[in-house]
């Protein structure tokens, strides 16, 4: 909005009004902005951390800062940091261990007005840093005079699950 005024004095004389403009602007925006976690693939990290970047848009008077959220294997929502400049990432450094992680963003626009929060996580991701363990299971009984022969493995991880077992040999 812009705005300028006209006065009028005693005698009846009406200022014209100004050939430059306004005198003084302002701006109303009543609509929050709209921010997400970009999509995070693939799902499970070893690394110490993961660079989370998020998506923002404020049609009206534009973004000031974009706040990013975890939760850790499906617990409360904790904050994690803010970002004031465009381009909104977090270094996310696993706060709380090896595991599942949920994240989501709010964002808060010029005007003041600031994102309610969602009703679910826009991405998630885990951490998962420990070994798998196997072993193949006993064979018996132990002599055979034929092949092939079958053999099974017991295999575990705690945090990611196993994706492949491999069976290997030496003579």
């Amino acid at each position: 909005y812009e705005f300028y005024s006209r006065a009028t004095d005693g005698a009846g004389n009406y200022e014209d009004a100004p050939a430059a403009g306004a005198d003084a602007l302002a701006g109303y925006d009543q609509t929050a902005p709209f921010t997400y976690v970009n999509s995070i693939a693939p799902y499970w990290y070893n690394t110490s951390s993961l660079v989370i970047t998020a998506s923002a848009n404020d049609a009206i008077s534009g973004m000031a800062a974009v706040s990013l959220f975890y939760s850790y294997e499906g617990g409360s929502w904790n904050f994690f940091g803010t970002d004031n400049t465009a381009l909104w990432s977090w270094n996310f450094n696993w706060p709380i261990g090896q595991g599942n992680y949920s994240f989501y963003t709010r964002g808060l626009d010029a005007a003041g007005n600031y994102e309610a929060a969602p009703g679910v996580a826009d991405a998630s991701a885990g951490y998962d840093t420990g070994l798998p363990i196997s072993s193949v299971d006993a064979i018996s009984p132990y002599w055979y005079n034929a092949g092939p022969i079958g053999l099974t493995a017991t295999a575990g991880d705690g945090v990611s699950g196993v994706s492949s077992v491999e069976f290997w040999y030496r003579h």
